[in-house]
């Protein structure tokens, strides 16, 4: 507390002598205790912004590295690799739900850039009008069980004609 009345009675003279009242002589009663608790709460408050800013950067990166690792270009398909159209019709309606979530098989048939593709139908042996982007396409594998033509036709018969 000794060291800060010095201090306190620079700020005090400063106060009077700037002082806004019309001919007072206001003396102004600082405790020292109360200038203390004060220089201990900013030097409190500049702790706790040097720790949030800490928390900020490493929040940042870890949101950084997870973005990067989805939104990698890891996943470029080539020229001629079959692929499966998401059927996005189907999302925006209601009652489509025994429809199929990807059309397809098609063959890429362009790389546009920037992840977008033209796609070639094979069994009408038409380019499609439209450009694709790849979040909308996946993958075709013949041997996987999800596809098209791996599902029994016998079991989706059965599904429709009971009642």
């Amino acid at each position: 507390m000794e060291e800060f009345k010095e201090e306190l009675n620079v700020v005090e003279k400063y106060l009077v002598q700037n002082s806004f009242s019309s001919g007072d002589q206001t003396s102004i009663d600082w405790d020292a205790d109360y200038i203390v608790q004060q220089a201990k709460l900013m030097e409190q408050i500049t702790e706790i912004s040097a720790k949030a800013m800490a928390n900020i950067t490493i929040a940042q990166k870890k949101n950084k590295l997870f973005y990067d690792q989805r939104h990698a270009d890891s996943k470029k398909l080539v020229a001629g690799s079959l692929v499966l159209l998401k059927n996005s019709a189907r999302d925006s309606r209601k009652g489509d739900k025994l429809k199929p979530r990807w059309k397809g098989p098609y063959k890429v048939h362009a790389d546009l850039g920037k992840g977008v593709y033209t796609l070639y139908n094979e069994k009408t042996g038409q380019v499609l009008q439209k450009a694709v982007n790849i979040s909308r396409l996946t993958e075709f594998h013949l041997n996987c069980p999800k596809s098209p033509e791996k599902i029994p036709i016998i079991l989706i018969n059965r599904f429709i004609t009971r009642k």
